[in-house]
């Protein structure tokens, strides 16, 4: 058997994926959250590389088995990757592992390299340990990190003040962390469009997870082989499923506007729901600023009236 192994045999159904996905960003993961000893009788190390479709679930579109967790295997592996799918991407989101932190610029040049914030934050509650009684410490840090309206400069001082408040600098995993803030933090990747993987490392646990049910430590490769191609298939299905429901079925209309149908003519069933959302959050807005100035108004005229009639 060779040392590593890659299977590029999902090609065909990625396409239409790519192409899907490609007018907003095209991303992967390759993390040591998505790696799994599950074929223990080789030793070997199963990693999929995770996108994001166009119905806003994860889709596997590359594996890669892998004899071992060092830097030559990972650039290996990276760069079998490229063979495969030769445009490189934009956007690539990983855990903390350090072999692969140290492969991926080697392979990837001008990719945008990020760490999975939502994992990162995850180990609050464990690594801040004597900082948890001051309860108001994770809300502070979560309302700060998740803050979609600032930039790195806010976000900058803003930390400052929250580290000093409770005493966090005294903490040296969190020292650590905050000087790979460039590297996870929202703030500093705002025109960098992720499709929501910096935030959902529960994506690929969840994928995981299915992969995990399908295998045990005893399996042949060819076993395994099997299982991964039945959980791959289920994945194709379940897409070909959201394509049928976005093309030939109608969602409930909320709002009343030629805006809305037409929208449902442009983007899949989940992709519109987010756009639903956003208009009746808009149209909300709005009632509520032309409600502040109908009352404005009125509170003018009565003042008018008022004086006016203190005038006489």
């Amino acid at each position: 058997m060779d040392q590593h192994s890659v299977n590029t045999e999902s090609t065909m159904h990625i396409d239409d994926v790519e192409t899907n996905i490609g007018s907003s960003s095209r991303n992967f993961e390759s993390s040591s959250s998505s790696k799994l000893n599950v074929i223990q009788l080789y030793r070997m190390i199963f990693v999929p590389f995770t996108s994001i479709d166009n119905h806003k679930r994860c889709i596997t579109f590359g594996v890669g088995l892998l004899s071992s967790e060092s830097i030559e295997s990972y650039s290996w592996l990276l760069h079998a990757f490229t063979k495969a799918f030769v445009k490189e991407q934009n956007v690539i989101v990983t855990d903390q592992d350090a072999a692969i932190l140290q492969a991926i610029p080697v392979v990837f040049k001008s990719a945008t390299h990020t760490l999975y914030m939502w994992h990162i934050s995850q180990k609050f509650t464990d690594k801040l340990g004597s900082h948890m009684p001051k309860t108001d410490v994770l809300k502070k840090l979560s309302d700060l990190i998740w803050n979609e309206t600032i930039f790195k400069e806010n976000f900058e001082s803003t930390s400052k003040n929250i580290m000093d408040e409770f005493h966090l600098n005294e903490n040296n995993w969190f020292n650590e962390m905050y000087k790979m803030r460039d590297l996870c933090i929202p703030a500093y990747f705002k025109e960098c469009s992720s499709s929501g993987l910096m935030r959902t490392t529960s994506r690929s646990v969840a994928e995981n997870y299915l992969y995990e049910l399908l295998s045990n430590s005893d399996s042949h490769l060819i076993e395994f082989s099997t299982h991964f191609k039945t959980a791959l298939e289920g994945q194709r299905c379940v897409q070909r499923k959201n394509d049928h429901d976005s093309r030939y079925t109608k969602p409930d209309f909320k709002i009343g506007l030629k805006l809305e149908v037409e929208a449902t003519e442009f983007f899949t069933r989940n992709v519109f729901f987010d756009i639903q959302s956003e208009i009746l959050a808009s149209m909300k807005n709005i009632q509520n600023i032309m409600d502040n100035l109908r009352l404005n108004f009125l509170n003018r005229i009565k003042n008018f009236f008022v004086l006016a009639s203190d005038f006489n």
